[in-house]
């Protein structure tokens, strides 16, 4: 479904392309929703390893990848988590109201990363022919997929109305609002 999104709105470009430009172009969105509205992401992240990695790569190659060709996740590398919310090396823990490292060092991935996923694919105004009848509930706050279709901006203030308390900037740089 990934695939098939990425492909009607990036026709032009090859699958591997279009699948990372979907991610990177939905950043925002997907940290939003994964970490319930507690961080806005407005740049393009990347991690260093071995390596410098842009997120959309990381994700596309361990990912989207994995679970396509091995018909599974690598568990050494990525933690799937349902306490805490995130979708990254970090997490955000909202009882203790903190974004830390992952305590494994793992890529950790929380319920609503998946949902974020799914989210991208079904509120893409280029699905609308598949009719998704779909309610979710996030932060306690119930909504059609109908009603936002197309429109994931709007989808986002009606869920988090509240500034989020973490930013993350142009050049990767992590702001906290005390």
């Amino acid at each position: 479904a990934l695939d098939a999104t990425a492909k009607l709105c990036y026709p032009e470009k090859k699958p591997s392309e279009r699948v990372r430009k979907l991610l990177r172009d939905e950043q925002n969105f997907i940290f939003q929703i994964s970490t319930l509205g507690n961080v806005k992401h407005e740049g393009n992240l990347t991690f260093e390893k071995d390596k410098q990695i842009a997120w959309e790569s990381w994700v596309y190659h361990n990912i989207r990848c994995a679970d396509t060709h091995e018909a599974g996740l690598d568990y050494s590398k990525i933690e799937l988590i349902e306490k805490d919310y995130g979708f990254s090396i970090f997490r955000y823990n909202s009882e203790l109201n903190s974004f830390t490292a992952g305590g494994s060092k793992k890529f950790v991935i929380s319920k609503h990363s998946i949902i974020a996923l799914i989210l991208i694919i079904q509120l893409e105004e280029k699905n609308k022919s598949l009719k998704f009848d779909t309610t979710y509930s996030i932060n306690q706050k119930t909504f059609s997929v109908a009603d936002y279709l197309g429109n994931k901006n709007n989808l986002l203030k009606f869920l988090f109305p509240k500034e989020p308390i973490i930013r993350i900037g142009e050049k990767g740089t992590i702001n906290v609002k005390s």
